[in-house]
């Protein structure tokens, strides 16, 4: 594979970027703006159909995610019994087939 490289860097982008959600609650929404990629796209590139991104846009996108969640840190410490128990919210992710998504 001639990009075989740029494609393990473009994977363990995701995976970071996946994790993130998973550990602060991000929805695809948040992640779609990010990235500047429609929400439906963002269940796609979670599962490698991240060929027409670039490996920039994800280090960017990571960096964004990143920095965001270090000021919502901020917010929650002073909001003590907010209820806040550092999990996904319900309803948040992709499902849809890759038809339904408008791929091929």
């Amino acid at each position: 594979f001639e990009n075989a490289e740029e494609m393990l860097v473009k994977s363990d982008l995701t995976i970071d970027i996946e994790c993130l959600m998973k550990r602060r609650g991000i929805g695809d929404a948040e992640v779609a703006a990010v990235l500047g990629i429609p929400p439906a796209e963002v269940p796609l590139l979670l599962r490698g159909d991240f060929e027409e991104i670039s490996v920039e846009t994800l280090q960017q996108g990571l960096a964004t995610l990143q920095e965001k969640g270090k000021q919502g840190k901020k917010g929650l410490r002073r909001q003590p019994g907010s209820g806040y128990s550092g999990g996904r919210s319900t309803g948040a992710g992709g499902g849809e087939p890759l038809a339904a998504a408008g791929r091929e």
